[in-house]
């Protein structure tokens, strides 16, 4: 699949599920909705936001980065979404049980953020042992 098709596929996805979650907005009373209901609105809002800033993430670093190739950023991007969609929704259906407190989002947000810095600093040391790699001879590599 090429970046453009995967980007196009992405924003048609995304649409999608935008398109779900008006249609649940307007159509489910959350206090009259059985759990079928709230689940399908929560899993459109969270698709939605991971599709939204997955797309933001690869344009704004493809605009930051033009030297690099842009396949290289969407699987971070993608990782990156996941945290910011659970966190929404998380927040949200804490809010919509009346769990939700301010000083929970803080450790809510660091677990979150702790997570996504061990997967960019294992991401970051792959890297620097494939550039290591590169750079030996093949005689020292055999010998390791």
């Amino acid at each position: 699949m090429t970046v453009r098709r995967y980007i196009g596929t992405m924003i048609a996805t995304t649409l999608i599920f935008v398109a779900a979650m008006v249609v649940l907005l307007f159509r489910v009373d959350p206090t009259a909705a059985p759990i079928s209901g709230l689940l399908l609105f929560y899993l459109a809002l969270f698709f939605a936001i991971w599709g939204f800033v997955s797309l933001c993430g690869i344009m704004s670093r493809f605009l930051l980065f033009r030297s690099t190739p842009v396949f290289e950023f969407i699987g971070i991007s993608l990782r990156q979404a996941i945290w910011v969609a659970l966190f929404v929704d998380l927040t949200l259906f804490l809010l919509s049980q009346n769990l939700f407190e301010l000083w929970m989002a803080i450790p809510l947000a660091l677990v979150f953020a702790s997570i996504e810095g061990y997967f960019l600093a294992k991401t970051y040391e792959t890297a620097r042992q494939r550039k290591i790699a590169k750079r030996r001879p093949r005689s020292q590599m055999a010998l390791d």
